[in-house]
Order: C-alpha cells, then structure tokens, then sequence
C-alpha cells in the first residue's frame, strides 16, 4: 500500500483530517494526487468520500469508488484505467466541493 499521507507530504498537500489511520484529503488537491499517482505508476485501489459535520467526520455513501477489479492487469494498465475512472467519479463529485476523500493506494 502507498501513505496517502507520504505522497501529499512530497506534493505539499496538507491532509484535511486524520484520526488514527483515517487519513482525508480536501477536494481541491484530488487532481494533484491523481496526476502524482500517474507519474508514479502508483494505482488507486479506492476512494470514499467523507462530510464534516461540526467535530463529525460522516460517510457519504453515494462517493465510494473500488478499483480492486483491475488487480489482475498489468501494473502500468491498471494504474491508467484506475485513475482514469478516479477522474470521472471525481467529476460526480465536482458538485459538492466541500467533501473530503480518503484515498486507498498501491504501487
């Protein structure tokens, strides 16, 4: 697996939440940790989105994406179609900017 957190660290994108392994990202750097990923052959597994609501961190379970299916391509296949999925489902999400995304990595 790959630290979303490492990986935001190296672009300067600073995490939005985190809570013991809940590591979040705001909207607006989504598209820097696609394009990093894509660089880096790093393949997204998969994304689940997140509202706060006060202190709350709640689920939104309309933006939850799972990749794992393309396990079974070759790496830099799966890295593509991954992120390129990544890109369509955030485009869903375009309509709620305020969300936070947890990313699940593996290079």
């Amino acid at each position: 697996m790959v630290s979303v957190k490492q990986l935001a660290s190296k672009l300067g994108i600073p995490l939005a939440y985190t809570e013991g392994s809940l590591e979040l990202i705001n909207f607006a750097h989504v598209d820097k940790i696609l394009t990093a990923c894509e660089e880096k052959n790093i393949y997204v597994l998969g994304i689940e989105g997140f509202k706060k609501d006060g202190k709350s961190i709640i689920p939104e379970m309309d933006f939850i994406a799972d990749y794992s299916a393309l396990d079974d391509l070759p790496l830099k296949e799966r890295s593509a179609k991954s992120i390129e999925s990544a890109r369509g489902f955030f485009k869903e999400a375009a309509s709620k900017p305020e969300m936070l995304f947890e990313f699940n990595l593996k290079g």
